[in-house]
């Protein structure tokens, strides 16, 4: 895909893509939408070098969501924008609340200037890694109701909460190898790579 002439289009374009499923492919650019877009299973959404999903001036809502029951969603190679400056709601850039999604994978993404979370993550077998998630006005990766999931390799700065970790009960997980810098806006432990509430 290529972004379109308007932000209402290029959503419209990406969501039509994202409900058919299989293999998405975005080009080099800035794709600028307006609404959330909804990631249902079966789903890759990868990019060339560079490709960039921006939250439109006054869209107030996330900029990804993952659908109810969603199995099988990989998202990497590509660049999350959540625009804070110009959405007044709290939102994230990656949002999955439900619990029964599962096989979930996130990996190289860039996920920054988001009014709410980087990535809010619910779900069995989620995977996050190698991705940089920073100036983001609440966490950075935060998961609560977890299960059999991996937080590697990733790199989390300058968010206003909490660096990586849980913030509910998760339970069989692995969180590994991450570097969380200068999180929490000085509150001692901000820093910390393993939440709290973990079980």
């Amino acid at each position: 895909s290529s972004p379109a002439s308007t932000a209402a289009a290029t959503h419209s374009l990406l969501q039509d893509a994202l409900t058919a499923g299989g293999k998405i492919y975005l080009r080099t650019g800035v794709y600028e939408v307006n609404d959330r877009l909804v990631v249902g299973s079966d789903t890759e959404l990868t990019g060339a070098p560079g490709p960039i999903v921006k939250l439109a001036n006054g869209a107030n809502d996330f900029v990804f969501v993952i659908d109810e029951d969603a199995t099988d969603v990989w998202l990497h190679n590509f660049t999350i924008d959540g625009n804070k400056a110009n959405n007044s709601s709290w939102a994230s850039g990656i949002q999955c609340a439900d619990d029964s999604c599962s096989r979930l994978e996130f990996e190289s993404l860039n996920v920054y200037n988001c009014k709410l979370y980087g990535m809010r993550l619910s779900g069995s077998q989620v995977k996050v890694t190698r991705c940089n998630v920073y100036d983001n006005d609440n966490s950075g990766i935060s998961g609560d109701l977890l299960t059999y999931f991996q937080f590697c390799h990733n790199w989390a700065f300058r968010n206003l909460h909490h660096g990586i970790g849980c913030i509910g009960v998760c339970s069989y997980g692995l969180i590994s190898d991450n570097l969380a810098e200068e999180n929490g806006n000085g509150v001692a432990g901000a820093d910390n790579l393993t939440g709290y509430g973990a079980a």
